[in-house]
């Protein structure tokens, strides 16, 4: 019913995931978690995107765009996988990607937005990737692969 921030998640919650086969937005459970540090970001901005402003605590978070590793795939709007570092998708998860372009059409829960930008963040920061039976989860509205197994 509402976005929650990822650092919030714990095995068991249930998130929103695309099921390829049924072709279908669905509830599913997470089944694993991991929380990697990393310090190659990339910001993505899509069109008309509206910030999430995520509570937790007393404390607010104002998101704007989609912060993500390099080598971490999102989905285009016909299934394809993307991202700036295709190789590392591959050699760390096995992963088929093909290299994000501006204008890329990317799958969102509601609808697909095209990519404007995406920026480049050199802070070391903890991530989190979770598992779902899918193989993905929405994280900002994006749809994005589990890279987990």
């Amino acid at each position: 019913d509402y976005y929650k921030h990822i650092s919030e998640l714990e095995v068991g919650d249930m998130v929103m995931s695309y099921n390829f086969e049924t072709n279908s937005v669905e509830e599913v459970e997470i089944l694993k978690i991991e929380k990697p540090t990393h310090s190659d970001l990339i910001v993505y901005q899509f069109e008309d995107m509206e910030d999430i402003i995520y509570t937790h605590g007393n404390t607010s978070t104002l998101n704007r765009g989609l912060s993500i590793t390099k080598d971490h795939p999102i989905y285009k709007a016909d299934g394809t996988m993307v991202c700036i570092d295709t190789a590392k998708a591959k050699e760390l998860y096995g992963l088929d990607a093909e290299e994000v372009k501006k204008g890329d059409e990317i799958r969102f829960m509601d609808k697909t937005r095209k990519v404007e930008s995406y920026l480049l963040s050199s802070k070391e920061t903890e991530t989190y990737t979770i598992l779902t039976k899918n193989n993905n989860f929405y994280a900002g509205g994006v749809l994005v692969h589990s890279e987990i197994s």
